[in-house]
């Protein structure tokens, strides 16, 4: 989860998903949340965003040098401002426009 300004302090919202916050901390950078119960397919794993203006128009890119696009971009997922990306080892990130 991205780090969240509320009265110029930062703060890192550990979660469920769907803003139900297990736990808030003083630290930038990460967010928690449990796996759906219904997700079954899926192991627990790390996830890094990195903050772009454009993550749509950076999907050509990455296939151009290599990696592929694991999630496009979709108006239902945060208005089409995130892509889920891999790199040629397999390795993912996500590239997000903040604030969506």
């Amino acid at each position: 989860m991205l780090q969240r300004l509320d009265a110029g302090k930062p703060e890192l919202l550990l979660g469920r998903g769907a803003g139900q916050p297990l736990k808030q901390a003083q630290l930038r950078g990460a967010g928690l949340f449990q796996l759906p119960a219904n997700v079954t397919d899926v192991q627990p794993n790390w996830l890094p965003y990195v903050l772009v203006n454009d993550a749509a128009s950076l999907a050509a890119r990455v296939t151009a040098l290599g990696g592929k696009v694991v999630v496009p971009a979709a108006p239902e997922r945060r208005n089409s401002s995130m892509i889920v990306v891999a790199d040629p080892a397999g390795a993912v990130l996500a590239l997000q426009k903040y604030p969506f």
